[in-house]
């Protein structure tokens, strides 16, 4: 990953499961930091629902990233919101 500074951080994630087009399972490999993401796609009123799930293997990791999280995700979600209003045009 590389950050708006240009700083690389280096990581490992690992496709779990595929299954176009209703669902991807993921899992970040990092040292302390390890979770599993699970993202499901289902069609909804003419668009799509995105539901993004991350299962931490550390409840105390969890909290402790909870705020900092919360906010990447929600700036991703809104990023590829834009994206996708983008090729609708």
């Amino acid at each position: 990953m590389r950050g708006p500074d240009g700083t690389d951080y280096p990581m490992v994630n690992e496709f779990v499961e595929v299954e176009p087009p209703e669902r991807i399972v993921l899992r970040h490999i990092q040292e302390g930091h390890d979770f599993t993401l699970t993202v499901a796609f289902a069609d909804e009123a003419g668009g799509t629902r995105i539901d993004w799930r991350m299962r931490f293997d550390s409840a105390a990791e969890a909290e402790r990233v909870r705020e900092i999280v919360t906010a990447a995700n929600e700036e991703v979600l809104d990023r590829l919101q834009t994206l996708l209003a983008e090729e609708t045009r």
